[in-house]
């Protein structure tokens, strides 16, 4: 476990004290005399381009998983560091004869890092949904500590610090992520557009586009530099209560760690210009809280995905390429508006518009945004009500045929909770994914085949797909008998 907080955490840090108009990227942009954010999205959209031809050239792919490949790759990243910051220092001359090797060196760095970051999604996968997020969640904190350091530290500093991480990390990558993948790969040869439907990709392209332009606030309002920096402290804190959620919840379901994220980034932005500078830590953080859990849940989702997947890289890479391409997307809008809207403060008109948008879509996608499922203290406040289509219903399979020929209908449907304590005193799950075990409790619950794809976000196939294997694993033929053997009937 230690070695996946350390490994990613570390590799994590390179990015945001470099890459992701962290720190360094600053100071280093001043010495070339150059912009923040051509960097910052030459080197996520070379990120982008990696991860998407990597989710289709699986042949492609093999080689860049290779003990040498890492190694290469990592010798190219420091090598690109180093150059990046000490040419400046050694020939002054060269940021006006070569001023475009700012922008070579982010878009070299974007293309030798997304394998990287690939292999670390895919290996979480191969941990339990629980311990993947303590993990992750351990790498987040990691990495906004490290960046928090080093806003304060002078450059070379910095440097030396994201130099050491590089090779700390591609000393664990090497020896905990790509060991755990060797292994990896499942049964589940379906096309990625069942895992993923319309209504979730256009769910993560908003809340990316709306994230990604809180990292605009640097270049629109310098005076919150510092409090951007401090809430990471926030970002932190926000990745520990996940594990919290995740763990609490009664069916260890990514629903705990989706639903907050809209209300927390809508409101944050919504608040963001009403206050003053003093103040403006309080926006900023309730943004980073919600965006901590979009970066727990997204990566989370893929990479759970991505362990039951016949190619696990393919998944990964998908959502390596989305991520990054929607928080591109976010800073494009920022410039957009910028451009459109000269007599308002932009920073203040893009946190209105995606702060309505990410409210607005509270209200359209969920009839309540609070973890549902809760069952401890006041947790249970945050129990939401279950919508007309999702109420336990009582379908052909709970009937059964007696000697007289009458049918009757089986009166148990077992809540949550009984399912939920059968299933681990007898020790069931030993069999199941952490998937499988979602639709477990909800097929029993009777929910139906479409609200049990509109509640995990997976299609009908996948869900009749995770059904048989449940009644394979079980050995049963139908919904009945598998309530049967739960409950001893």
């Amino acid at each position: 476990m230690l070695h996946f907080v350390a490994g990613f955490g570390l590799l994590t840090s390179w990015l945001w004290m470099l890459f992701l108009q962290g720190p360094l990227l600053e100071q280093l942009a001043q010495k070339w005399s150059v912009q923040v954010v051509p960097l910052f999205l030459a080197f996520l959209l070379a990120q982008a381009l990696i991860g998407l031809i990597n989710s289709y050239a699986l042949r492609f792919w093999k080689l860049l998983t290779s003990k040498a490949a890492i190694n290469t790759l990592t010798f190219v990243l420091l090598s690109t560091l180093l150059l990046f910051s000490l040419l400046p220092s050694i020939n002054p001359s060269v940021t006006t004869i070569f001023p475009f090797l700012p922008l070579l060196f982010a878009i070299i760095s974007g293309l030798c890092s997304a394998p990287l970051f690939i292999i670390w999604m895919e290996s979480f996968g191969m941990l339990s949904l629980t311990k993947a997020a303590q993990a992750l969640a351990g790498s987040l904190c990691v990495s906004s500590l490290f960046t928090l350091l080093t806003s304060y530290l002078p450059l070379w500093a910095g440097i030396i610090l994201v130099f050491c991480s590089l090779i700390v990390s591609q000393h664990l990558l090497l020896s905990t992520a790509l060991p755990a993948i060797s292994k990896s790969g499942g049964a589940i040869s379906l096309p990625i557009r069942y895992f993923l439907s319309t209504r979730l990709i256009v769910l993560i392209a908003l809340l990316y586009v709306a994230g990604g332009s809180i990292f605009c606030t640097l270049s629109i309002a310098p005076t919150t530099s510092s409090f951007y920096y401090l809430s990471n402290i926030v970002y932190a804190l926000a990745c520990l209560f996940s594990i919290y959620l995740l763990k609490n919840s009664l069916v260890p379901d990514l629903h705990s760690l989706f639903r907050p994220i809209l209300p927390f980034i809508g409101l944050g932005f919504l608040l963001f210009p009403f206050f003053s500078n003093s103040l403006i830590w309080l926006p900023l953080s309730l943004v980073q809280i919600g965006v901590a859990f979009l970066d727990m849940y997204t990566w989370l989702l893929f990479s759970v995905l991505a362990k039951n997947h016949l190619h696990p890289s393919a998944v990964c890479s998908f959502g390596l390429g989305l991520m990054t391409l929607f928080i591109v997307g976010g800073n494009i809008l920022s410039l957009v508006l910028a451009s459109v809207f000269t007599s308002v403060p932009l920073l203040n008109i893009v946190c209105l518009i995606a702060g309505g948008i990410c409210l607005f879509s509270t209200q359209l996608f969920f009839s309540n945004w609070l973890p549902p499922g809760m069952e401890f203290s006041w947790f249970r406040l945050f129990h939401a009500k279950e919508s007309p289509s999702e109420k336990p219903v009582e379908p052909e399979e709970n009937m059964t045929v007696i000697p007289d020929g009458t049918k009757t209908i089986h009166p148990i449907v077992p809540s949550q909770e009984e399912t939920l304590e059968i299933y681990k005193t007898k020790a069931f799950s030993i069999y199941l994914t952490p998937r499988e075990k979602q639709v477990l409790f909800l097929l029993v619950r009777s929910y139906s085949n479409k609200a049990i794809a509109e509640k995990l976000f997976i299609s009908n196939n996948t869900v009749k797909y995770h059904i048989k294997n449940i009644y394979q694993k079980f050995d049963v033929t139908n919904k009945q008998e598998l309530i049967d053997l739960l409950f001893d009937k």
